[in-house]
């Protein structure tokens, strides 16, 4: 993401602050541009379907604690919401 931004962002471009948030990648951004917000908005949607444990693509939600994970980490979660 990093890379990304940087070739589209403005000078004087700034992140904030970086956090997770309901289960996905929240980011505040000061001074971007419509480039430098789809390059945001593919990584808070792609954190969405992506395993919070291992990285692998999540196929299922926790619930209470909101965090996606992956069939192989969600195991030792007893409740989930399916993304499929």
């Amino acid at each position: 993401m990093y890379d990304e931004l940087e070739q589209v962002a403005p000078s004087d471009y700034e992140i904030e602050d970086v956090k997770e948030k309901w289960g996905m990648l929240d980011i505040f951004d000061w001074h971007g541009n419509e480039k430098t917000d789809e390059v945001i908005h593919k990584y808070v949607e792609l954190s969405k379907v992506t395993c919070v444990n291992c990285g692998k693509p999540a196929t299922r939600r926790s619930t209470g604690w909101i965090s996606p994970f992956c069939n192989d980490c969600g195991p030792e979660y007893e409740k989930f919401i399916s993304l499929g």
